[in-house]
């Protein structure tokens, strides 16, 4: 019985883990058709109910749901605007909740001014239910956002409620919208003086002009904080914004404006005092975590239901207290779970889908949790009470400072001073036990946090079937990886074995034994000869070889004032292990684009250590997923419609991270665009345009500091940069450095010869001429380098109604200095 018992538990596991994985973050809030019960007199006019950290949104029926939802969003934006699951305020959102269900702040919807006007009567009847309300009707509602004449006044009203019924009574002496308090005295300065009734004109050295003559001195105060705010998050300066429209009203445009216009109010919005929302302008898309906005309040205070995880307290703070497990702090992650620590269970994590199965960090391992049985191992069939489970956990705990990547196993050491190595290995995963979480990686230390972006890569390509076994010297070798804690230097030590995750190719043909070897049928034969592109010394002849190279990277990295030139070889590791180089070849500071690069961008130096001096279009490429150039291109467009970022590609040898070319511009600017080096001068005697301050908006390291996916709050990173067109998108275009693969081109719509498959046959194809679908493509033999035959070859496809495969051959362009040019921070001695 027992063992029938175990195995059904088991075969439950298995089945909640087979749908545990990651998905992209949804809109955290659905739009209900039910009103609670304490509004159902409301029902007669408000049919759709959305409920956000405990307040209210209802609509009409004429309100459509994407514009109820945009609304709630920015309600959670203004909340927590940072946008961590944590609101920014706890005060203010006590007080905006009420003391009571009648009090509860409340957005009401209406579908115009007409539609409100005409429901009068019924509105009045239910002002004892809903005392604290503020209107907004959709034909006001612009859910993608502020365009041209289009103003989203969304985001004044909705601010009009958090500030009016929150941060008015919560702090009324700083934020109270009554004379004397800091916001009141900063507004009479912006009047030039104090008006308690509108007057007939202002000082001619006011910047804030209010003339609505039915507004009391409290709404002058509102309207005040909502310019304001606004102005300093960037929303009132939207592609064709008409200025003259408001600035009769209000002066500043810009941050900049009121920075230097009104320093009183930019003082009292980023006090550090308050959490007051300032990290970014809302635009309807709340990307928080939504296990918090998702529960209902209850009637006692503090108090809050989940439909999944039951009751429990939160008083605003990243702990709550749960019914049945206590004291939790809490964290959500963007695979819609929750990480949970315990003062004696320590890590934990659960989802609505695998909830009351709980995985416990402490030991890798999940449990059935029951509130009155306590806790259900299925691999021993037994139950363990708090007690029991407490202390099985604290003989369990785990310091990892060494981390040993292969594709067969991923093994964690602790330091050991009595091991002959200095090091126990206290935790093993294999391609048979990885879970989606980091179970030994989910510290908050700098090492933590990076050494887990290392493995989560890793353990990625190997569930993927990567990483590639490459043949070197006879012998099958493997990308292999060592991440190492040195405590007493305050660096993370990354030890690479100098092979890549994945097969480099030129042409399609697999060059780890060499660029222009026999072996390969010689690429110069081809006519893509690096000579004949502007370059000395010859096609690069050189095979990859195994070499161990160990990365220091401190875990501190500094901000120097002052950039530090790089030397020649590596300035940074990628997270494949694989170096990262400055842009130069030599000492002359000749730029290496006019080298010939696998597919992935890499290649091998004289002594073999296979590098990166640019993007690398393929870093995270998994087993055989060919991809054309047109792909990766689109690829990075993708980003840029979506506004998201590029991947992050390794770290500096000073310690900052280097992502690819999508980035952010700034906190309040978090659209994706390709970001641009400021290397736009005259060239030098190198032939490398010099740096023009300003002119892009990278540095002249070719950094920036700004938010990343990973790093959120904003950091200093460096940039692998390629050029745009004047749209923005990525710019195109046939690279005459690039041996383009024809090949895998043409299998890919279908149309490669059956014999292609064999090398030799393929490269004398490609001298030769060979023919596509009936059309004749002349081969290399009747050029004089080889991007004029993949031109011609482009012109006759796109002429003989093949342009689908034509355009396949255009890829991104570099953009000088295209990785890291100089140092912001102090590199430490490889």
């Amino acid at each position: 019985m027992k063992s029938t018992k175990g195995s059904f538990f088991l075969s439950l596991l298995i089945g909640w883990v087979s749908v545990i994985s990651p998905v992209v973050w949804g809109n955290s809030f659905t739009v209900s058709t039910t009103l609670p019960s304490d509004l159902q007199s409301a029902s007669s006019v408000f049919s759709k109910y959305v409920e956000v950290f405990g307040l209210r949104v209802l609509a009409t029926a004429s309100v459509s749901d994407a514009k109820v939802l945009h609304a709630a969003n920015v309600l959670a934006e203004y909340l927590d605007n940072d946008e961590n699951g944590v609101i920014d305020q706890a005060e203010v959102l006590s007080s905006l909740a009420g003391s009571s269900q009648s009090t509860i702040s409340t957005m009401v919807l209406f579908a115009s001014q007409a539609e409100q006007d005409s429901l009068d009567s019924s509105l009045a009847s239910l002002e004892a239910v809903m005392t604290r309300t503020q209107n907004l009707f959709a034909d006001e509602i612009f859910e993608n956002g502020s365009q041209g004449e289009n103003r989203d006044a969304t985001l004044e009203e909705v601010l009009h409620l958090v500030t009016d019924k929150g941060w008015d009574e919560a702090f009324p002496s700083v934020w109270g919208e009554k004379k004397g308090s800091s916001i009141a005295n900063a507004m009479d300065a912006a009047r030039g003086g104090y008006f308690e009734t509108i007057p007939s004109s202002y000082p001619a050295n006011a910047w804030y002009t209010y003339y609505d003559q039915t507004s009391d001195y409290a709404t002058q105060v509102t309207e005040y904080l909502y310019w304001a705010t606004t102005t300093y998050l960037g929303g009132q300066d939207w592609s064709g914004r008409v200025h003259s429209n408001f600035t009769s009203e209000w002066k500043p445009i810009t941050q900049a404006d009121l920075n230097a216009t009104d320093p009183a109010v930019v003082s009292l919005l980023t006090s550090s005092s308050y959490n007051f929302p300032t990290t970014k302008l809302p635009d309807g898309n709340y990307s928080g975590a939504s296990f918090r906005a998702q529960a209902s309040a209850t009637t006692t205070s503090g108090w809050k239901s989940s439909s999944w995880f039951g009751y429990f307290y939160d008083p605003g703070s990243n702990w709550i207290y749960h019914q049945h497990l206590g004291w939790l702090y809490l964290i959500e992650t963007s695979s819609s779970g929750i990480w949970l620590y315990h003062a004696s269970y320590g890590w934990m994590w659960t989802n609505s889908t695998a909830y009351p199965w709980i995985y416990f960090d402490s030991f890798s391992a999940w449990r059935f949790f029951n509130s009155s049985l306590g806790f259900y191992n299925p691999s021993t069939v037994e139950w363990s009470d708090s007690s029991s489970m407490a202390a099985q956990i604290s003989s369990t705990a785990l310091s990892i400072g060494k981390i040993v990547l292969s594709p067969s196993d991923i093994s964690y050491y602790e330091a050991n001073s009595s091991a002959p190595d200095g090091w126990t290995r206290v935790a093993q995963e294999t391609n048979a036990t990885l879970s989606s979480t980091l179970i030994y990686l989910q510290g908050s230390s700098s090492f933590a946090r990076r050494a887990r972006l290392i493995v989560s890569n890793y353990r990625s390509q190997v569930a993927g079937g990567g990483p590639l076994p490459l043949t070197i010297s006879g012998q099958s070798v493997t990308n292999n990886l060592t991440i190492e804690h040195d405590s007493s230097n305050d660096r993370m030590l990354v030890t690479g074995n100098g092979v890549p995750n994945y097969k480099p190719a030129v042409m399609g043909i697999e060059v780890t034994n060499g660029w222009n070897t026999a072996a390969n049928g010689g690429l110069q034969s081809l006519k893509l000869s690096e000579n004949n592109l502007g370059s000395s010394g010859g096609n690069n002849p050189n095979q990859i070889t195994v070499a161990t190279e160990v990365f220091r990277i401190p875990l501190t990295p500094v901000n120097n004032t002052s950039a530090a030139e790089t030397s020649l070889g590596t300035v940074g590791v990628a997270l494949n292990g694989i170096p990262i180089y400055n842009p130069f070849e030599d000492a002359r500071e000749t730029a290496a684009y006019g080298r010939i690069f696998s597919s992935c961008c890499g290649h091998p130096q004289l002594n073999g250590v296979y590098h990166y001096h640019k993007y690398p279009t393929c870093l995270r490429l998994i087993s055989d997923n060919w991809k054309s150039e047109k792909e990766k291109c689109d690829e990075v467009d993708a980003l840029l419609v979506s506004g998201r970022h590029s991947p992050l590609i390794g770290f500096a040898v000073d310690g900052w991270p280097i992502y690819g070319p999508v980035g952010w511009r700034s906190e309040s600017n978090q659209t994706g665009v390709l970001l641009k080096s400021s290397y736009s001068g005259t060239t030098d005697s190198a032939g490398n345009p010099a740096y023009v301050a300003g002119s892009g908006d990278l540095d002249e390291c070719n950094g920036i500091t700004s938010p990343t996916p990973e790093f959120p709050k904003g950091i200093y990173h460096y940039v692998m940069s390629i050029e745009a067109d004047t749209d923005g998108t990525v710019l195109r275009y046939l690279n005459p450095h690039f041996g383009y693969d024809v090949r895998n081109t043409l299998n890919k719509h279908n149309l490669m010869p059956s014999s292609w498959s064999d090398d030799s046959t393929y490269i004398a194809a490609l001298k030769s001429g060979f023919s596509v679908n009936g059309v004749a493509i002349s081969g290399t033999n009747s050029f004089s380098t080889f991007v004029e035959f993949i031109t011609a070859m482009q012109a006759t496809l796109n002429s003989n109604g093949l342009s689908t495969v034509g355009t396949e051959f255009e890829t991104m362009k570099i953009d000088y200095p295209f990785t890291i040019r100089k140092y912001r921070g102090t590199p430490s001695d490889q």
